[in-house]
């Protein structure tokens, strides 16, 4: 009898150390389903930084190229 009572301490211990685990891999996998969002994220500011900078680069060649033209224009007027 005693041994029997044991046995099922031990299953019960067993069933909890399960339900642990499992929700400790639930966890986990909400992790990592953070993780590829904040990746995702991170991926996705960075281009659009690098848009920004394109969009920056060309508005200072715009300007540059303008200001040669008003350049040439007062060249030839004078």
């Amino acid at each position: 009898m005693r041994r029997h009572q044991q046995l099922i301490h031990e299953a019960q211990q067993l069933e909890l150390q399960i339900h642990q685990l499992q929700q400790q891999q639930q966890l986990a996998l909400a992790a990592d389903e953070k993780d590829e969002e904040a990746v995702q994220q991170i991926e996705l500011q960075q281009q659009q930084r690098r848009q920004q900078q394109q969009q920056q680069l060309a508005l200072a060649a715009d300007k540059k190229d303008e200001k040669e033209e008003e350049k040439e224009e007062e060249a030839k007027q004078h």
